[in-house]
């Protein structure tokens, strides 16, 4: 998939519609923020998982977005959460480990 960094440029500076401001400012913080964590992490998420070897990245992968999608039923069922995670930081989160899964290189499988 090629990506047209001249329509996020221009996206991003609003001269493509609040719209198309809004959506590059929010795919841009979690690319960002998914940097920051291969940064502190490494590639482990496309690593066959330690305690799983018998999965692939791709199914850990899922496994974790399986688990964000029981925290976000709790969020919004009004319940209390133990530790500070709002619906956003869940929703950055799902969208963060489906584009890991997304650029999952094919050996990884």
């Amino acid at each position: 998939m090629e990506v047209n960094l001249e329509r996020i440029r221009e996206a991003q500076a609003g001269s493509r519609g609040a719209d198309q401001k809004r959506i590059a400012e929010a795919g841009l913080a979690i690319v960002d923020l998914l940097l920051q964590k291969n940064a502190d992490y490494g590639g482990s998420a496309w690593q066959t998982p330690v305690l799983a070897p018998g999965l692939s990245c791709r199914e850990a992968i899922q496994c974790r977005m399986s688990d964000k999608i029981q925290r976000l039923q709790t969020l919004l069922a009004g319940k209390s959460p133990e530790v500070a995670e709002s619906i956003a930081d869940t929703m950055r989160d799902l969208a963060g480990y489906s584009i890991l899964w997304l650029g999952a290189p094919v050996s990884a499988d």
